[in-house]
Formats: structure tokens, C-alpha cells, sequence
């Protein structure tokens, strides 16, 4: 589905509730970045990462809480370290995963009286197909930021997290 059309968004909820039965959590991993300095960035460059990265995102999060039964559910929101760090370059990329920050903030707070938990996960520098045909897993910038994007310290502060977050679910 292309998150950035909501009749897509329908559709996959739709064909999700009918495969699975019931809707109780939405992980929004889609996401595209594209780095460019400030002399190239266009109205296309920026729409096309804020329409799928907040927009989609936003849309597909109303759509599952209209899928969400009585015990709730639960939404994780990928977000990026790069809302953080704001590495050069990319300023639209880095906005759209700012946007994802403070929705996750804004929708916790709304939604937690319906039993609806929203969490984010902001990882570092992951290597992925995308980052290598950007030429940007061996470029100067991952061997300078490499620990602080994607370092093993960064992978033992999320295992931490996660088991405490466990933890946290199992007791309530």
C-alpha cells in the first residue's frame, strides 16, 4: 500500500481485519529520506517525504483507531535519531521525523484513556539497501558519526530499553 494515499491506508486495514480477524496494533514503519542541501530542496522534495513520513503516518493512526476494539491497541511510530542529531543536509528529512516525535507525544495523551498506547522508537543509522545506494554506509559522514548512528552503544542502550519496556507491559 502506498501510506500516503488514505484509500490505500483503508484498504490495508481492511484487508488486515478480514485476514487476521481483529486490529490491535499498527507498527508505522513506512518512511523514505532523501538528503539534500538547502539550495536543492524543492516543494517536491518536501512534500514527497511529508506526505508519506507525517501525513501517512497520521492518517494510518486514525485509521487503526477506528479498528481498535474496547481493549484498546497499541501504535509504534518509527522515528529517526536524525530529529536529534540533525545530521547536514537533511533539514526536511530530520523535520519530518521531529513531526513524528511530537505526534507520538500528542496522540499518548490523547488516545491513553482509551486503552490506546503510542510509542515511538527513534533508531539510529540502520543499514539498509537505501543507505547503500546512497553511497552513504562508507561515506565520510558514517565513518565520522558511526558510533554515535548505528554504534554498538547505541544498539545496548535500545536493548536496555526494550527490556525494560517489557517489563513495564508484564507488570501492567
Amino acid at each position: 500500500a502506498d501510506i500516503s494515499r488514505k484509500e490505500d491506508i483503508r484498504r490495508l486495514f481492511e484487508e488486515t481485519k478480514q485476514a487476521f480477524g481483529r486490529v490491535d496494533i499498527l507498527v508505522n514503519n513506512a518512511g523514505i529520506y532523501e538528503f539534500l542541501p538547502l539550495e536543492e530542496v524543492t516543494e517536491e522534495h518536501f512534500h514527497k517525504q511529508f506526505n508519506l513520513n507525517v501525513l501517512g503516518l497520521l492518517m494510518a493512526c486514525q485509521e487503526a483507531v477506528r479498528y481498535f476494539d474496547s481493549e484498546g491497541g497499541s501504535i509504534i511510530n518509527i522515528g529517526s535519531a536524525a530529529s536529534k542529531y540533525t545530521p547536514v543536509h537533511a533539514s526536511v528529512y530530520s523535520a519530518t521525523k521531529g513531526a513524528v516525535d511530537v505526534i507520538t507525544g500528542c496522540l499518548a495523551r490523547e488516545l491513553g484513556g482509551r486503552r490506546i498506547r503510542v510509542n515511538s522508537v527513534n533508531p539510529s543509522m540502520t543499514e539498509t539497501e537505501g543507505l547503500q545506494a546512497a553511497g552513504i554506509a562508507e561515506s565520510e559522514f558514517r565513518r565520522s558519526h558511526g558510533r554515535r548512528w548505528g554504534g554498538l552503544p547505541g544498539r545496548r542502550r535500545l536493548r536496555r530499553w526494550w527490556f525494560f519496556w517489557r517489563g513495564r507491559m508484564r507488570d501492567g
